[in-house]
């Protein structure tokens, strides 16, 4: 068994490296392995069983994740203002949680996004900010769930329906506890509509048209998250793949 290639090879003579023949160590090459093996087994993004939170490339890459997705949500506020319910907020959430594998992280994201754009926006009665946040909160769930069943690219790829089924479902989910919750809140300010049966069937009834706008938003704004990442990640494979065959084809020779 060899272990590493170099013309002059040394053995270690103890019971327990017996017959295993050790080579001059090439770091370069070893490191590429190691990416190729965790990339193959685990893809390439966050998972606290498999990488380790602390390592500076891992928490720079993160750290650059979620700033780009809070700023995305931000932006989309203000860009998508004349659109109603029409906003990536709930599928940016749902990645949060998916990716990072935190509600901590997904929630903070979420709660970022809302603070910031608030203070540009024009100013919301606090229950409306509340009911908005809360039917916002079930994407965290959701997308923690979806990352406890679907861990990288590869598991997508071989259960493609289900996957594609769950995100569906989860889109249809948070735009119904949106509508709901945010909804609810509206109604219970009084200020609308009066704090009856009939009040509250009225604001449901009213806010009825809107529900297609912000299910059409999550579900387009969900495919297209995590119809980029799965390209991203897939491709990124590939290119390790091939990296590592190159490695393997040179050390044989």
């Amino acid at each position: 068994m060899v272990l590493w290639e170099s013309a002059e090879r040394t053995s270690i003579d103890s019971p327990q490296w017996r017959g295993i023949e050790f080579l001059p160590f090439d770091r370069g090459r070893f490191w590429i392995i190691i990416l190729a093996y965790n990339t193959s087994r685990y893809g390439l993004r966050h998972k606290p069983k498999c990488l380790n939170m602390k390592r500076p490339e891992n928490l720079i890459r993160n750290s650059l994740i979620l700033l780009l997705l809070i700023a995305a949500g931000v932006a989309s506020r203000f860009v998508l203002i004349d659109l109603p319910n029409v906003k990536p907020i709930a599928a940016i959430v749902l990645f949060a949680a998916f990716w990072f594998r935190s509600y901590w992280v997904a929630g903070l994201s979420l709660a970022v996004v809302m603070l910031v754009s608030n203070s540009g926006l024009d100013a919301c009665p606090w229950q409306v900010t509340s009911g908005v946040m809360g039917g916002l909160v079930v994407a965290v769930f959701l997308g923690r769930r979806f990352g406890s069943r679907f861990c990288d690219a590869q598991e997508v790829a071989s259960r493609p329906t289900t996957a594609i089924a769950q995100l569906f479902g989860s889109a249809f989910v948070m735009s119904l506890a949106f509508f709901v919750i945010s909804n609810l809140a509206v109604w219970s300010m009084g200020q609308w509509y009066p704090l009856t049966l009939g009040g509250l069937v009225h604001c449901f009834t009213a806010a009825i048209p809107f529900f297609k706008y912000t299910f059409c938003g999550d579900l387009c704004f969900t495919a297209a998250i995590f119809g980029i990442w799965y390209a991203v990640e897939t491709s990124a494979q590939v290119c390790v793949a091939k990296v590592a065959s190159s490695a393997s084809s040179a050390s044989s020779q």
